[in-house]
């Protein structure tokens, strides 16, 4: 009977806990590898019950492609505004003049001035031979 009574009493706990709606997440999947390495990251998401819904954007050479001077179409802009986070794959900045860096042109605008890449050892047992934090 106890038994009974706290089953019952663990349902009502998690009757009451709310629901998190998924987050949506603008997603760029990039360009060259940049498509794999995105759904790549998105199955670790998954698998990891990541409560997020992902908004594709495009961005990047497609983007300069279609006239978009700085690789990133004002729809663009407007998801990563919107939704505050965004997840990018590798992104091409066509070769020669005129071009813009995508990634430049997004920490400029959004004020992201740290591109922080922790490198260090891996393998238990290891040294590694440079570690850096590159900015």
């Amino acid at each position: 009977m106890d038994m009974a009574v706290n089953t019952r009493n663990l349902a009502l706990q998690h009757a009451l806990v709310p629901v998190r709606q998924a987050r949506p997440v603008a997603l760029a999947t990039g360009d060259g590898i940049g498509p794999e390495i995105s759904e790549a990251v998105c199955r670790v998401l998954e698998a990891a019950s990541a409560t997020v819904r992902f908004v594709p954007v495009s961005i990047g050479e497609q983007s300069y492609r279609q006239g978009a001077s700085s690789g990133i179409p004002d729809e663009a802009w407007q998801a990563i505004r919107s939704h505050r986070v965004l997840l990018k794959g590798p992104i091409t900045t066509p070769q020669g003049g005129g071009y813009k860096s995508v990634n430049v042109t997004l920490r400029k605008a959004l004020g992201l001035f740290a591109n922080v890449r922790p490198a260090g050892p891996g393998i238990r047992g290891c040294r590694p031979v440079i570690r850096t934090w590159m900015c």
